[in-house]
């Protein structure tokens, strides 16, 4: 589950997309990715909202693989996922 991040009162954040939360099984966790990460670019495009990020997935197509450049604990970093089909809600409250 992702969110937009936004600066909370005097703290600086960084522009890009929150990750409130891995859902287990998903590509974004087999991957690495973990709460509190800000994705800031999917291979060369910049993300700022959850719009953008799931809109550009959307146009890479289920099979192909990403390169998702991130910020955690202040640090860059970066990591390829494989794009898999999105379960639909009732998998993933399950």
């Amino acid at each position: 589950e992702f969110q937009s991040s936004r600066p909370a009162a005097n703290r600086t954040t960084e522009k890009g997309v929150f990750v409130k939360q891995a859902i287990p099984g998903t590509p974004a966790e087999k991957a690495g990715l973990q709460k509190g990460d800000i994705v800031k670019k999917i291979d060369s495009s910049s993300v700022q909202t959850v719009e953008e990020l799931i809109q550009l997935v959307q146009s890479k197509g289920v099979g192909n693989t990403v390169n998702v450049e991130f910020i955690r604990e202040n640090s860059l970093k970066k990591l390829s996922l494989k794009l898999e089909a999105r379960p639909d809600s009732t998998e993933l409250i399950k």
